[in-house]
């Protein structure tokens, strides 16, 4: 819809958005913390130590994200970007949530799932794709 709309020429806003409960965060933050274990690695050091150093992480890297994005062109809102940590977005995802609830386009239901053994976390879809893994790329370069 964004897209389509764009290219009709509406003028068409895209919000910028930092994710500081995503698995890579966490996943990073653990890394430098130096946590091993899982949950109950995470339990041992703290909770809300590793939410602090998530965080933490989240602000570090966000000018460099945003210098990324102005670098290949990306045009984003920053002004208005959301961050997942700050109460007033939590606060707005719940309201979402009950009024889908209160119109009944709210369910239950049963899906399959993927699941990280190593994190003891299920997966959304973009992470099951990423597969984490490095992978060599070689190049050849030469003068024309």
């Amino acid at each position: 819809w964004f897209r389509y709309n764009t290219l009709l020429g509406s003028d068409i806003k895209f919000t910028a958005g930092w994710d500081t409960q995503g698995l890579p965060v966490e996943l990073q933050a653990e890394k430098r913390l130096g946590i091993t274990g899982g949950k109950n690695g995470i339990k041992e050091y703290g909770v809300e130590k590793l939410v602090d150093e998530c965080k933490r992480l989240v602000y570090e890297y966000n000018k460099e994200w945003v210098k990324a994005d102005e670098q290949i062109g990306i045009s984003l809102d920053y002004e208005k970007a959301y961050w997942t940590m700050h109460d007033e977005y939590i606060q707005r995802e719940w309201q979402v949530l009950r009024r889908a609830n209160e119109k009944g386009i709210l369910g239950l239901d049963y899906t399959v799932i993927a699941y990280c053994p190593g994190c003891q976390t299920s997966l959304s879809h973009a992470e099951v794709n990423q597969r984490y893994e490095e992978v060599s790329d070689p190049s050849m370069y030469y003068a024309v």
